[in-house]
């Protein structure tokens, strides 16, 4: 049984279960179950899930060692566009618009990237008045098949180098490809990434190394909170 720590509804439950020995064919049947479950593990008292979620680049410095990443052991170069930059915005000069910022603190630009769910830490109203920007703690990619795995294992690591210092030294990057996943984390004082585990293994581990890596990640950020 998946996560059964989490009591889900039974509908859930059988829903995700049944991939174990019949896994997704496509990322449209992994989307609204996934949604459903991390909207549960991840409450609304502290956290926003975020599908096909805007993110915009951090203007810092970029991270360190990423390319690693990209050397992921799966097959194949499918998986969609929607990493693909958008057309610039009519009203944006340059690179910048000067007048606005993100959710996330972060200036208005044209290079976006939209991943298939973000699980952002808020605090109260989207103001200006607002001294606290979201937090992107976990960012999550999911491919159609397992042939994906090299394509989605890409699209993380860019967008782990966009989400940069936001996450302030915590950060799970998560790609779901059939029933499989991977994981990557934010670990060090140089904000550079390292594969916590480093290879695509069973959503199913008898060791549950998914579930612990999204309780991990929700209790450092709770922990973080301050309230």
């Amino acid at each position: 049984m998946f996560d059964p720590a989490q009591n889900l509804p039974q509908r859930l439950q059988e829903r995700i279960d049944a991939w174990e020995h019949s896994p997704p064919k496509h990322q449209h049947q992994v989307y609204g179950p996934l949604n459903a479950y991390l909207s549960l593990k991840f409450g609304p008292e502290q956290f926003l899930v975020k599908p096909q979620a805007l993110l915009r680049k951090e203007t810092a410095e970029g991270l360190i060692g990423l390319e690693d990443l990209a050397e992921g052991d799966g097959e194949g170069e499918g998986g969609d566009e929607r990493g693909v930059t958008e057309e610039e915005d009519s009203e944006e000069v340059g690179d910048v618009s000067f007048e606005s910022v993100d959710s996330h603190g972060v200036a208005v630009t044209k290079e976006k990237r939209y991943p298939d769910f973000n699980i952002d830490q808020y605090w109260g109203a989207d103001t200006d008045e607002n001294p606290h920007a979201d937090i992107v703690r976990v960012v999550i990619e999911v491919g159609s098949s397992e042939r994906d795995r090299w394509a989605v294992t890409r699209q993380l690591t860019e967008y782990v180098d966009w989400v940069g210092t936001r996450a302030h030294e915590k950060l799970l990057a998560v790609g779901l490809a059939g029933n499989k996943v991977i994981m990557y984390s934010i670990n060090d004082d140089r904000i550079s990434t390292r594969g916590r585990y480093g290879r695509w293994m069973s959503l199913f581990d008898p060791r549950a190394l998914f579930v612990e890596e999204l309780n991990r990640i929700r209790q450092m950020s709770m922990n973080a909170d301050g309230n």
